[in-house]
């Protein structure tokens, strides 16, 4: 029994070499390996778009975390008089004549126009010694504000809590 498949196998393999293919097979197979290259190809560039596309995000977030490493640096550096705590809302000052920052607990509104200096920013110190411009810091806590009612709330009723605060905005 073993014998006779060995047989009919090597019979299989002997006419597999002796057929003479036609021209069109020999096309139909270039058409098909051709077809398989094409494919290969538009994967790759599939692929390898997405991966720059990825690469160019990253480019970008690494230029703004050292635009944010500059502006932290130079807000530590600014002359001051007192200890900064986190938390703290800090304004900066730029002084006209040199341009050096300074730091202060007094806000322009209570300078009430008798600032000698250029206002440069408000910040609040992050507890990591980073700086955050108080616009970002004000959204930080309407974000933390809802997130936490929406924490405590067995159930919660979401519109309600996101438009809750939009009478005071």
């Amino acid at each position: 029994m073993e014998s006779d498949v060995l047989q009919d196998s090597a019979a299989m393999n002997r006419l597999k070499r002796t057929k003479i293919s036609s021209s069109a097979d020999l096309v139909e197979l270039a058409v098909a390996v051709q077809n398989a290259c094409d494919i290969v190809n538009a994967n790759t560039t599939t692929k390898l778009r997405e991966v720059v596309e990825q690469m160019l995000v990253l480019k970008e977030r690494a230029l703004q975390i050292l635009k944010e490493a500059r502006l932290n640096a130079e807000l530590h550096s600014a002359a001051c008089n007192l200890i900064k705590k986190p938390g703290q809302i800090y304004y900066f000052y730029e002084k006209p004549c040199s341009g050096e920052k300074v730091l202060s607990l007094i806000s322009p509104e209570e300078w009430g126009g008798r600032c000698p200096h250029s206002f440069f920013g408000a910040y609040r110190l992050q507890a990591d010694q980073t700086w955050t411009p108080l616009e970002v810091s004000k959204h930080q806590q309407e974000v933390d504000t809802i997130v936490a009612r929406l924490r405590s709330s067995d159930n919660p009723q979401f519109s309600n809590m996101l438009t809750a605060d939009e009478s005071h905005a």
